[in-house]
C-alpha cells in the first residue's frame, strides 16, 4: 500500500536530506512518530527511518526541526524522546536472523 507523503503536515517531504540519507516516502505514522522509506547514499540501500514526532505535542519548524507546542508541553516532549531513543537502543543490541537490524 503506498502512503501519500502529504497525508501529515508534519512528515519530512521527498527529496528532504538527512545526513546521507534521502527521504524517498512515508511509509507510516503512530501516535509518537514517522516512518520513513529512504535511500542510504553512501551504500545505494534503501533504509528505514523512524522520527521521534509526537504529533499531540510538537510539531515542525521551518528549518525542520521538531519542536513542543508549548513551554507547558516540553517536560513530556523530552521524557518521550528519551524513552524514543532508549528503545531504539535497546532494538540496536538484537541480531538475529528474524529480526530487522536496528543501527
Amino acid at each position: 500500500m503506498s502512503v501519500s507523503p502529504t497525508f501529515n503536515l508534519n512528515a519530512l517531504r521527498h527529496g528532504t536530506e538527512l545526513h546521507w540519507y534521502t527521504i524517498d516516502r512515508v511509509l507510516g505514522q503512530g501516535a509518537f512518530g514517522i516512518t520513513y522509506l529512504a535511500t542510504d547514499n553512501n551504500l545505494h540501500r534503501p533504509v528505514a527511518i523512524k522520527e521521534y514526532m509526537p504529533s499531540s505535542l510538537a510539531s515542525r519548524q521551518d528549518n525542520g526541526t521538531v519542536v513542543p507546542l508549548s513551554q507547558r508541553h516540553q517536560e513530556t516532549f523530552d521524557l518521550g524522546m528519551r524513552s524514543f531513543i532508549n528503545e531504539a537502543r535497546l532494538l540496536a543490541q538484537f541480531d538475529h536472523p528474524s529480526l530487522l537490524k536496528v543501527y
